[in-house]
Parts: C-alpha cells; sequence; structure tokens
C-alpha cells in the first residue's frame, strides 16, 4: 500500500510463470523508521538500508507523505498497515479511539485471515503499535529500544523462518 512506484518485473523470464511453491517461499521484510522523511533517508542513503534496495520494493514517498497536516505515530502506521488513510481508518492518534480497524484491518490481520499458515513477526518500540496493529502477528514483541529491535530482527532472520518481518524504530522521531 504505501509503494506507489512500479517495480519491474526482474525474474529471469526462462523462469516462466511463478508457482504457488515459488510465490509461498517469498519472504518480506518490512522496515519502519518512525520520524524519518523518505527524501531525507534517500539523501542520506545510510549503507546498509543502500545494500537492501536493490532486493526491494520500496519508496521514498506513502499515503501520509502527501497530506500537510500533522501525522500522529499511530495514524502513520494504520495508514502503512491497513493501506489507507485515516479518512477511512479513523485513527488520528496514538490512543487509536474511534479507529475503524475492524472495517480497514491491518496486514497482520489479513494474512492471518487469508493465509494463516504464514509466520508473521513484528518487533517495535511500541507496546501501543503491537497491540493495536500487530496483535494477529504470529510472534510480537514490545522492546524498549532499537538495538533491541534490531538485535531480535536479526536473530529472528537468521533462525525463524518468517514469512512477513516488521522491524519498527523510533529513535529518529524520539530525536526530532
Amino acid at each position: 500500500a504505501s509503494c506507489n512506484k512500479p517495480f519491474p518485473d526482474t525474474r529471469n523470464k526462462e523462469e516462466g510463470p511463478v508457482t504457488e511453491q515459488a510465490a509461498n517461499q517469498r519472504k518480506t521484510l518490512l522496515i519502519v523508521v518512525d520520524g524519518a522523511v523518505g527524501s531525507e533517508i534517500r539523501a542520506a542513503l545510510p549503507p546498509t538500508m543502500n545494500s537492501l534496495l536493490d532486493f526491494s520494493i520500496y519508496s521514498w514517498d506513502a499515503l501520509n507523505s502527501f497530506t500537510n497536516g500533522q501525522v500522529s505515530n499511530g495514524d502513520g502506521w494504520a495508514t502503512l498497515l491497513t493501506g489507507t488513510g485515516s479518512e477511512k481508518h479513523k485513527v488520528t492518534s496514538d490512543d487509536f479511539s474511534g479507529n475503524s480497524l475492524a472495517d480497514y484491518p491491518s496486514l497482520f490481520t489479513r494474512l492471518k485471515q487469508e493465509k494463516p499458515a504464514l509466520r508473521t513477526v513484528a518487533f517495535t518500540t511500541s507496546h501501543t503499535l503491537a497491540t493495536n496493529l500487530a496483535a494477529d502477528a504470529s510472534k510480537k514483541e514490545s522492546l524498549g529500544n532499537d538495538a533491541a529491535v534490531k538485535d531480535a530482527v536479526l536473530t529472528e532472520l537468521a533462525t525463524g523462518n518468517p514469512d512477513l518481518v516488521m522491524a519498527q524504530f523510533s529513535s529518529v522521531d524520539e530525536a526530532g
């Protein structure tokens, strides 16, 4: 939902169509950096993030990038994870009051409904994010800081065979 630019199909055309088995082997790493503006990340291009780009579908601009108002973390997370704006999901603050997440569920909820065998994992520094939007993840942990999130993600990627991992970092937002 946050990707709004075309992604070239770089698969080897001799491989033929993607089979269900091959599609089921695809993995997703979703990195959320609260407080980071896409255009600033693109300008700075941190080395580790840069090393991921050739193997990624990514966007420097997303749904919230085009609004002129203040965006709360809750609103930004809900927009990213539901694929809709606040006019639909109704999350406008970090307390999630009056939301329409039953009508516009998160990615974790959708995956649990459609493909319950998928292993989805959320590591976050926010208990609010874990509780409200990652509640249906196969595994979710609210950790104390970005370093703990990074360590948990690396451990999960090395040993857990997840289908989707979300890593949410907050130190950029806290520093700002």
